[in-house]
């Protein structure tokens, strides 16, 4: 059989899709144990993906706020854990569904990340579709990306609106698929294609306007 060529099918060698991939069956297992009550399994989460919930709202926030956040993010999952569908179990009406657990996780944290700016500022000056992080914080302390893959592009990302610069993150900097990101958002897979699309348009538009070459696709 022929491997498949669709870029969303290829995994670098030692990228966080990849390392995603190779310890999912892992997750899954710390979570159904988690599940049945063994703190320990919930405590091996947590080491695993805690600094990659930090990373993920280093650059959204001010420094003092990160680490509340992440902590918000880690409770959050605790309450919701028992919600969470493994895949195999029977589907509940009004359960979240998520392709792993990486994935349900990110969710959780773009809701943490929401629900902060919403308390931050009125409520309806606050829309992630079209609220970029410089009209949310405009003097930031420090931010300096925590992805290095993103370093060329984080000026142009904190341009776009927030909702889409969470998209793009995940897509490039934890090599998410269409179907993960779809879990993450909440919407059907060919609704996340097409919004990975328009988001490549407005980051390539933004690069464009700044001197730069195109993101990598």
């Amino acid at each position: 059989m022929s491997k498949s060529t669709r870029p969303e099918d290829q995994v670098e060698a030692g990228g966080p899709r990849a390392a995603a991939m190779a310890r999912n069956d892992e997750d899954l297992a710390l979570l159904a144990a988690w599940r049945a009550g063994d703190a320990r399994a919930g405590d091996g989460l947590v080491r695993h993906y805690g600094p990659q919930v930090v990373r993920f709202f280093a650059d959204k926030v001010r420094d003092f706020e990160v680490d509340d956040l992440a902590q918000q993010t880690w409770e959050a999952l605790t309450h919701a854990r028992d919600r969470f569908v493994v895949p195999g179990e029977e589907v509940v009406a009004g359960e979240p569904i998520a392709a792993s657990f990486r994935a349900y996780l990110y969710g959780t944290a773009r809701f943490v990340l929401f629900a902060h700016y919403r308390k931050k500022t009125r409520a309806a000056q606050f829309d992630p579709s079209l609220s970029s992080i410089e009209d949310l914080s405009p003097s930031p302390s420090r931010l300096v990306s925590a992805h290095a893959k993103l370093e060329r592009l984080s000026a142009a990302l904190r341009k776009l609106p927030l909702d889409l610069q969470i998209l793009l993150e995940l897509r490039y900097a934890q090599e998410m698929t269409s179907a993960e990101i779809a879990a993450v958002y909440e919407i059907p897979k060919n609704t996340a294609k097409s919004r990975l699309r328009v988001a490549k348009e407005r980051l390539d538009a933004q690069l464009a306007r700044m001197g730069l070459g195109p993101a990598p696709g």
